[in-house]
């Protein structure tokens, strides 16, 4: 049959009387997809989404308080290699040390976290590893890589500047537990390296100007010693640091899990398998019309 008649017999009517003729067929393809559709959403493995919501501080703006005076002896401290506030405090480098690849391992090691990664591998009684080839063994770094691109993410509101740390796992118990604690971790690490900062800079800084004889040299580390003062003062009196968290991570429901969705794949089932019956249902007919 020449497609000049093919396209001929596909017209308007025809489409219609072959939708109606294999009705059946569509009935049980769309059935058929659908169930398979609600089948995934309880084989695939379940995700769960628990999320922190925070706003960074910086210690290296405004006119007053530290900002002000780092701004004001910035260039004494920077002679003397002390810091003072600067790219430390700012918004920027607090996010990358709580991204950075030397947190996430630390982090990962104290909580033991490669063997709830890859706890098909790992024999919980024994505590070893499953016979594997030495190449299959995960290590720190398969550890890190599944916890950087599966587990964690951090999004920002771009109008509010509020940072959202978001966790996926299969326990919403552990995803809110590890999304709180690694913003509270973070915060802690920070509080502890500025308040050392402070202190051996406070340490230093005494020392000379015990040393000094020059007044305006004395007024200048004077300066400095004020700033240290305030700056260790903010690490031993804020109960959050260099993180505010507006909204602690709170454990999803058990039946709202993020992945997979119902509201997503019984539709596509539907449509899919609409579409495969009509698709089925013309190919039938050609073939009986070539016949």
């Amino acid at each position: 049959m020449t497609q000049e008649a093919i396209r001929h017999n596909i017209s308007q009517e025809n489409i219609l009387g072959t939708l109606i003729r294999h009705k059946i067929k569509i009935v049980i393809s769309t059935v058929l997809l659908l169930f398979l559709s609600l089948l995934l959403t309880f084989i695939l493995p379940t995700q769960y989404e628990a999320k922190t919501t925070f706003f960074v501080k910086e210690t290296d703006k405004g006119n007053g308080g530290v900002g002000g005076l780092a701004a004001k002896f910035g260039g004494l401290a920077s002679l003397a290699d002390i810091n003072i506030g600067g790219e430390s405090g700012s918004k920027d480098v607090r996010l990358a040390i709580l991204m950075s690849r030397d947190f996430s391992y630390k982090f990962i090691e104290t909580n033991k976290l490669i063997y709830v990664f890859f706890n098909d591998k790992w024999d919980e009684d024994k505590q070893k590893w499953r016979p594997l080839d030495v190449n299959e063994i995960p290590t720190a770094w398969d550890a890190y890589n599944y916890f950087d691109k599966k587990v964690r993410s951090l999004s920002e509101d771009k109008l509010t500047g509020l940072q959202t740390l978001a966790i996926k796992w299969k326990d919403p118990i552990l995803a809110e537990k590890w999304a709180n604690e690694l913003v509270r971790s973070v915060d802690e690490v920070l509080r502890i390296r500025d308040r050392e900062e402070a202190e051996s800079s406070l340490a230093f800084l005494r020392k000379e100007l015990r040393k000094t004889v020059i007044s305006e040299v004395k007024i200048s580390i004077s300066g400095l010693v004020q700033v240290q003062l305030q700056k260790l003062l903010l690490t031993n009196t804020n109960k959050s640091y260099a993180f505010d968290i507006i909204d602690q991570a709170i454990a999803p429901d058990i039946d709202d899990p993020v992945w997979p969705l119902k509201i997503v794949f019984l539709p596509v089932g539907l449509i899919l398998g609409l579409l495969f019956g009509v698709f089925i249902s013309f190919v039938s007919d050609l073939r009986n019309t070539n016949i």
